[in-house]
């Protein structure tokens, strides 16, 4: 163990969580083994500033969940924010061929193993993987940081254990909220986009746009027919939408914080993922599960949509096939900066 350099601890707890912490001289990265490998800090340390949008209200300690079992609560009732894997059904409860998957089921909410770690004070490597219960499929995961550099990367290899061919959804559920993100941020994606709003299912709920007609990106028509700039954040209590960005002309985004100085910026690398889910919350919902408590968003590069379930990506066309044995691999890198 190292206080200097890039470095790695693999032996810490949180709660009865097993966690992993990766450091440099810019960075701190925490990683919730016992849950998903869900992503719960990335520590800014120039300024002391989470990037991690963490629910305060809901950090789960590894203790049995208490509340009677529901489709949505074994994601929902210990969901703390942070980022996760989503694999291999994103959104809602579903069922495929009798087996039945709970919200974002199941890579989230398993258990992930180290596997190997490589440490120098220049740089680090840590492998980690889980094997799924209801799917015949493995993902290994291969993190990287540098010593200097505000900047990591992620590399997702998904496998399909089986000789048959199967349907699925990945997608990286990628999450910001305060202190970093403030009314005065931005969403920034180069070049062209198509932004399509997700199905109301929600009734009786205002939206913030006017309708499920496709939109150019940024410029959305709202329910009064006049047009807003969808890349800007609202005020708090402003109505939340979902919308699916297509034909994004570079796969990347940046999400800039004014009051903080600060960018960020997600880059990936797979013609699989097609869609960007911008899943937004500023604390209109005033009932479960949000209460008005929270102001968030996520931008999820994913392979599929809509958000209700792997059984509805299926039908729509839009699943993700791995052929017998097939792998996958998805590549994504994450950096700060200061604005330009």
């Amino acid at each position: 163990m190292r206080n200097y350099g890039a470095r790695v601890q693999s032996n810490l707890r949180l709660g009865e969580h097993p966690i992993l912490v990766m450091e440099n001289e810019k960075i701190r990265l925490s990683f919730l083994l016992g849950r998903g490998c869900d992503l719960y800090e990335i520590l800014y340390k120039p300024t002391d500033l989470d990037l991690s949008w963490m629910r305060n209200d809901n950090f789960p300690d590894g203790r049995p969940n208490a509340n009677y079992p529901s489709p949505l609560g074994s994601f929902m009732d210990e969901y703390h924010g942070g980022w996760q894997v989503i694999f291999p059904s994103g959104g809602a409860p579903t069922d495929v061929d009798g087996a039945d998957f709970g919200q974002h089921g199941e890579s989230a909410l398993l258990p992930w193993d180290v596997t190997s770690i490589e440490e120098s004070p220049e740089f680090v490597k840590v492998n980690v993987s889980v094997k799924l219960l209801k799917y015949p499929f493995v993902i290994n995961r291969e993190l990287t940081l540098n010593h200097k550099d505000a900047r990591f990367t992620l590399k997702d290899t998904v496998v399909n254990l089986s000789p048959v061919e199967i349907d699925t959804m990945y997608g990286l559920h990628v999450t910001f909220g305060p202190k970093f993100l403030t009314e005065q941020s931005q969403i920034l994606i180069k070049g062209k986009a198509t932004a399509t709003p997700g199905e109301d299912e929600r009734s009786g709920q205002v939206r913030r746009v006017k309708d499920d007609t496709p939109f150019a990106w940024p410029n959305a028509v709202g329910p009064d027919g006049k047009t807003f700039d969808a890349s800007t954040m609202p005020a708090y209590g402003a109505p939340s939408d979902i919308y699916y960005l297509t034909e994004m002309e570079n796969q990347t985004y940046t999400v800039t914080s004014p009051t903080n100085n600060l960018q960020a910026t997600l880059d990936w690398k797979s013609p699989d993922l097609k869609y960007v889910w911008y899943w937004q919350e500023f604390g209109a919902t005033r009932g479960w599960p949000w209460f008005g408590m929270n102001y968030n968003i996520g931008l999820e590069p994913f392979t599929s949509n809509p958000t209700f379930g792997l059984a509805e990506s299926i039908k729509r066309g839009t699943a993700l096939r791995f052929k017998a044995h097939e792998s996958k691999t998805f590549d994504f890198a994450f950096s700060l900066a200061p604005m330009k």
